[in-house]
């Protein structure tokens, strides 16, 4: 929702090694929510790739991996470049919801 009619196609490496991979590849590792602001933490900064900064235009942006069974499936990206709205605390909570839902309906489904 929201990809504002464009047709791209995003393509990300989701490299094993945490040292040559990228945020979306950090997220499956560590099965942890982010929430990408205008500055990013140092020990972040090494993984903003110039895929992600293509992608997130430099925006704030939210980022959670679906677990399915305690498994890394997939990974969920979140802005508000469109809108320009600022995310806030309640949209990501929300966006946590959404993704942990999401995990959850598909670890039913593969039973």
């Amino acid at each position: 929702m929201g990809w504002d009619s464009r047709e791209e196609v995003l393509r990300l490496s989701l490299s094993a090694q945490p040292k040559n991979g990228n945020l979306f590849g950090h997220v499956l590792r560590t099965q942890k929510p982010l929430w990408i602001k205008h500055t990013v933490p140092p020990d972040l900064s090494p993984l903003m790739k110039p895929e992600v900064l293509a992608l997130s235009g430099n925006s704030p942006f939210f980022l959670m991996p679906i677990l399915a069974k305690g498994q890394s499936i997939g990974v969920v990206y979140a802005d508000r470049t469109p809108s320009r709205r600022e995310l806030d605390e309640e949209s990501f909570s929300s966006f946590c919801f959404f993704c942990h839902q999401a995990g959850l309906c598909l670890s039913y489904i593969s039973r």
